[in-house]
């Protein structure tokens, strides 16, 4: 896939060139004293707030956040983290830990050079026909050159982790776990499952200390973008290693910079939207539906999708970067949350809400009607809103409004949600800022529908491909245990009993078996008139003289493999077995009263 670059959205030369302050001092080796000096002074702080009577949820949490952004490298990130839960922590908490950033100093440029010509094992005159020593941008953890390799005409992005990262993360990982390992002996910071966060926070710094999980999330997900025609940049893996990546430049414009002009000067942003026929709109849904399809078609997502990392292009286009955070749901999670966004979609706010509760992974002691009435009601509520045009942005979104309402209901009940959910929430929150800039009128529930009806396309053309039909139709004997699964891990550890006919559950679960036990029989049909036509050619005696139907289908029949009898055998066998205990499963949902066993 080929792009336009736009033209500058500013004007003045080397705009992305920005200059980078350069730090000359070396990493302090007293981390351990570094964090206590910071902590301690955060305290003091807060300590002299109080004592003057200034001390609310809005300077509690810039002193926060100046802390995390003071000690840098693996804080940033618990930071950011910590800023998902909502269920735990004021809006105002959150909202401001939400706006940490890396501190945008460089290390000195031979520094730089010295760790890519040791990584590559080769002068850089050798590698490289042009190399920018000022790094154009700069974080915590890395700083990024341009430059041009020998062999290609275009430009590249250099980005050179920062020396001492491994050893700083190392030991900021041994504070978090002590921390952690003192203040879970206390019962009150059990609803912020620590060892979650605590398994977290090691992925990412194993990840993040290691350019080739980037390089390798890139060219995964770069032929899934190419569908959906979003841009990602050329990867030279010839020339990355663990603290040396090297990709395509992309000449764009930053999403970030397009949201500052368009505060300051909202005319010269509608001049370049003309200049480059880029419709802010179509921009818009198109990054919504692009994330949307990376979850819920191929379960591979950007996860860190702010306006620094999302590139305009041309002709209403754009290109994403920075694939350093990139997401995989596990699997009950990801059908719950599909599930979810399905019936948000369809405007069946029951399901969505059993969907829900699920999120928790443990139900509470409470009435579990009481909490589904509150989401019910919730829902019903924010799917009215979002058609109304005045209405502020932030508070049509499912993730800054409707999700944020649903976690609320959950803490007033006891419900906690799981760290998963919340890592999903994040990148929906990301996205929050470029949805509210490009087009603040958005109407969700519209795009959703929008979205699972081109989805739902999508799966039928994928499905009737003679080489993925059969494969698709034995995926679906599984479908009783993966949904059962999303219920049993709350329902089955709580011992609940579920009334059939005032239940919501059970009667969803009776109309889904009730579904896939006639596409289980039609499949057993299936299966049967193949078998027929291969080795005994049916269709020959049922065909009249000429018919068309009948012989597309034949050749259509034609596609699938031979298999000798006994196969066919065990393959009958086996779908008549699976449309049995499907059937019976049905019959179990739909009787007046369902007891799920206890684990």
């Amino acid at each position: 896939m080929k792009f336009e670059p736009p033209t500058q959205l500013l004007s003045g030369p080397g705009l992305r060139k920005s200059s980078v302050r350069i730090d000359l001092r070396e990493p302090t080796p007293y981390r351990r004293l570094h964090f206590l000096k910071n902590l301690f002074f955060w305290g003091l702080n807060i300590s002299i707030l109080w004592i003057r009577r200034k001390w609310n949820n809005k300077s509690h949490a810039v002193i926060t956040r100046e802390l995390f952004e003071s000690l840098g490298y693996l804080w940033i990130k618990v930071g950011q983290l910590l800023s998902l839960r909502t269920d735990i922590f004021s809006s105002e908490f959150c909202q401001e830990l939400s706006r940490l950033q890396h501190d945008a100093v460089g290390f000195p440029p031979e520094v730089s050079r010295d760790i890519v010509e040791r990584e590559l094992g080769r002068p850089i005159e050798s590698v490289f026909g042009e190399f920018e020593n000022i790094p154009f941008a700069a974080a915590s953890m890395s700083q990024v050159h341009r430059g041009r390799l020998h062999d290609e005409t275009s430009f590249v992005v250099v980005k050179v982790m920062r020396p001492d990262t491994d050893r700083i993360f190392a030991m900021d990982m041994a504070i978090v776990n002590r921390i952690f390992s003192l203040i879970s002996r206390f019962a009150f910071f059990s609803k912020f499952k620590l060892g979650g966060l605590g398994w977290e926070l090691d992925q990412i710094r194993i990840e993040e200390t290691d350019y080739r999980y980037e390089l390798s999330n890139l060219e995964r997900m770069r032929p899934n973008l190419s569908k959906h025609k979003v841009y990602a940049p050329k990867s030279y893996p010839d020339y990355c290693t663990r603290y040396v990546l090297v990709t395509e430049f992309v000449d764009g414009v930053l999403m970030s910079e397009y949201i500052r002009t368009m505060e300051i000067n909202p005319e010269r942003v509608a001049a370049w939207n003309n200049a480059n026929n880029i419709d802010p709109t179509a921009v818009a849904n198109k990054i919504y539906k692009s994330f949307m399809r990376q979850l819920f078609e191929e379960n591979i997502y950007h996860g860190d999708l702010h306006p620094g990392n999302i590139m305009l292009l041309k002709n209403s286009k754009f290109a994403l970067i920075d694939f350093g955070t990139v997401g995989v749901a596990e699997g009950a999670m990801w059908r719950k949350y599909l599930f979810f966004m399905k019936a948000i979609a369809d405007g069946d706010f029951g399901k969505a809400a059993d969907m829900a509760i699920t999120f928790c992974g443990i139900l509470p002691v409470v009435g579990i009607d009481n909490v589904r009435e509150d989401m019910v009601r919730v829902m019903r509520f924010w799917h009215s809103r979002t058609p109304i045009t005045g209405l502020p942005h932030h508070e049509k979104s499912l993730a800054t409004s409707l999700q944020v309402e649903l976690i609320k209901i959950g803490v007033s009940h006891g419900v906690f949600f799981e760290w998963e959910f919340f890592k999903l929430d994040r990148t929906w929150i990301t996205m929050d800022s470029s949805m509210a800039c490009l087009n603040p009128k958005t109407d969700y529930p519209r795009l959703y529908r929008d979205y699972f009806g081109s989805r739902r396309v999508r799966m039928y053309l994928k499905v009737i491909r003679s080489k993925v039909v059969l494969r698709a139709a034995l995926e679906g004997i599984d479908d009783f245990s993966h949904y059962k699964n999303l219920i049993d891990s709350g329902v089955r550890a709580s011992g609940r009993v579920f009334a059939g006919s005032g239940n919501v559950i059970s009667t969803l679960l009776g109309q889904y078996f009730d579904i896939l036990a006639k596409g289980m029989g039609l499949f057993c049909c299936f299966v049967i008139a193949i078998f027929g036509q291969q080795h005994y050619g049916i269709l020959e005696h049922l065909r009249p003289d000429g018919s068309p139907i009948t012989s597309t289908v034949e050749r259509w029949l034609e596609n699938v493999p031979e298999m000798p009898h006994w196969m066919w055998g065990v393959i009958m066998l086996g779908s008549i077995l699976a449309w049995t205990r499907v059937r019976k499963a049905r019959r179990i949902f739909r009787r007046d009263e369902v007891r799920l066993p206890t684990a």
